[in-house]
Parts: structure tokens; C-alpha cells; sequence
């Protein structure tokens, strides 16, 4: 899947998880019933994203607000710095304008 120019990772529930502790951006997206298409509902930046995504998030109530199944897609930046990291997702957050990212 490609988002903005990027390659991330095949949907999946968050409640299953990457399955990489690896560095990267992930973006927490959903499906409303009446729209095939998925939508931002987060972005964020990690380290790991195995120990990142996942009920002990603090916007973890706010994705299950915005979708009954929120699923998490990932693009890998192995090796990147926190502050590259940041600016991905600075870019992301621009261009898709998630709302539990307040």
C-alpha cells in the first residue's frame, strides 16, 4: 500500500500488531460501513512499533471511536533517527489530516 509516496505495510488489526520491532511510522486507519475506502486516523512515529501500537497507546480509546476495527499499516525506517522519524510523520499528518491526531 502506498500512502503519499511511501510504501507501508498491508493493513492489519491492531490488535494483532506489525509483527516488526522495527523503527518507522505507522498510521492507525479505518473503514466506515458505508465506504469502501480506508481513512487516517492516526499517525505516529516509533522506535519500535511492537511495543508502540497497541491498547496501552493514550489515542487508543480515541481509534476505537473512529472505527470499530482499526487496523495499522507500517512503513520501516530501519536505522533512521527520531528526528527523521518526525519529519515523516509531520508530512503525514499534513497531507491526511487524521482526527486523533489533535
Amino acid at each position: 500500500m502506498f500512502v503519499e509516496g511511501r510504501s507501508f505495510t498491508d493493513p492489519v488489526p491492531v490488535d494483532q500488531g506489525v509483527n516488526c520491532p522495527c523503527a518507522g511510522v505507522y498510521i492507525i486507519i479505518g473503514k466506515r460501513s458505508w465506504e469502501a475506502n480506508w481513512f487516517a486516523i492516526y499517525v505516529g512515529q516509533t522506535g519500535d512499533v511492537d511495543k508502540r501500537v497497541g491498547p496501552s497507546h493514550h489515542k487508543w480509546d480515541c481509534w476505537r471511536q473512529k472505527s470499530s476495527n482499526p487496523h495499522v499499516i507500517f512503513h520501516a525506517m530501519r536505522n533512521s533517527t527520531e528526528d527523521q522519524r518526525r519529519a515523516v510523520e509531520r508530512a503525514l499528518i499534513s497531507a491526511l489530516d487524521p482526527p486523533c491526531n489533535d
